[in-house]
């Protein structure tokens, strides 16, 4: 797993990507790579990157003192899914932006 972050003109950057497998099955890696702008003035986040088709995604923001906030929810292509962990097939563009 790899993430980083920076700020840039008063918003915080996150970039965050993972491919990880079973050594006993190499093709299956479940990958996902992922960049977050917050805007703590504007109170606005937004987010691109790309997914495998399976498991289901989730991702959350929460100012200091506040509720968690569900930034997205992704489901699996289909519910056993296990040929989309094949590097290259299923991989989903998401893209995203909302209030905070």
């Amino acid at each position: 797993m790899y993430v980083s972050y920076s700020l840039d003109e008063g918003k915080f950057k996150i970039t965050a990507s993972l491919s990880s497998g079973n050594p006993l099955a190499p093709i299956a890696k479940i990958d996902y790579n992922i960049k977050i702008d917050i805007d703590p003035d504007k109170k606005t986040y937004s987010y691109e990157g790309t997914t495998d088709g399976f498991p289901a995604y989730e991702g959350y923001i929460r100012r200091k003192n506040s509720e968690y906030k569900r930034m997205f929810n992704i489901s699996p292509l289909s519910p056993t899914g296990a040929e989309y962990l094949v590097d290259g097939y299923g991989d989903m563009k998401i893209r995203g932006d909302g209030p905070f």
